[in-house]
């Protein structure tokens, strides 16, 4: 049985039309598809980088409020909002 491979990912899952960013891990399309690929020293090198592309995005830093609000903005985006 293979181990699960840690990840940032918080079920958000909508890339920001703006930034092609996670709204939900701040990772790109191709870093999430990559991802079960990466070693432990390329994931951690990816996880350095999202607390300012989350900054970036004007996300809250708490993993709970960035969650609802890359949520409420995934749904705004599908409705035509943004």
């Amino acid at each position: 049985m293979s181990e699960r491979v840690s990840s940032p990912c918080n079920d958000v899952c909508q890339l920001d039309w703006k930034s092609g960013w996670c709204l939900g891990c701040g990772r790109t399309g191709a870093e999430i598809a990559a991802w079960p690929r990466m070693n432990e020293e390329e994931r951690d090198a990816l996880m350095a980088l999202l607390p300012a592309r989350m900054e970036a995005m004007k996300l809250p830093a708490d993993p709970d409020l960035r969650r609802e609000e890359g949520e409420r903005r995934a749904r705004a985006q599908r409705m035509g909002d943004s």
